[in-house]
């Protein structure tokens, strides 16, 4: 692992594992309590290996839209409406090789959650229903992160479709 200078006391030894498990492609999961640094250890590893990050907040108005994408109308020829795909937060990591930390992990509903499983198994892809069919195959260097606040009000055990797809655990 590079020396690289990030704000975090890594009192659990973490960063070696993590870079093991980041550099083979793995979807990383990262619990522990609200303020315990989940998310601004990926933030700021992102930031040290220049990375492009990513993040959706799962909270109970989330969308299927905002992961995917959908289309937007716009006004076209002759005062006429049409439709404009735009790429959810999901395909637009995909694409670009970047990273995505979806937060609240564990507050993801079941519809949301089941949009990740071919994304997060080794096919490594999305088939995008709403936009002809269209399969996004994920970049080389996308990394998928999902962080939980265990036991959190409202928050729930994710299914096993998710658990049994993140191949690394950090507990905080």
């Amino acid at each position: 692992m590079t020396k690289e200078k990030l704000d975090f006391v890594d009192s659990g030894n973490i960063l070696p594992r993590l870079d093991i498990a980041i550099k083979a492609g793995h979807n990383i999961a990262l619990r522990g309590k609200t303020g315990t640094g989940k998310t601004h250890l990926i933030r700021e590893l992102a930031k040290s290996r220049k990375k492009k990050l990513y993040t959706l907040n799962m909270t109970v108005n989330t969308t299927v839209d905002e992961i995917k994408g959908s289309y937007v109308l716009k006004p076209g020829k002759g005062g006429m409406m049409s439709g404009e795909w735009h790429d959810g937060t999901l395909v637009n990591a995909m694409k670009e090789g970047a990273w995505l930390c979806i937060e609240e992990a564990n507050f993801m509903r079941e519809e949301l959650a089941s949009v990740l499983y071919s994304v997060m198994d080794d096919r490594r892809e999305i088939i995008i229903d709403e936009h002809e069919g269209e399969i996004i195959i994920a970049h080389p260097d996308f990394r998928l992160f999902l962080t939980m606040n265990w036991d959190y009000r409202g928050t729930v055990r994710p299914n096993d479709a998710v658990m049994n797809r993140i191949n690394t655990w950090f507990d905080f």
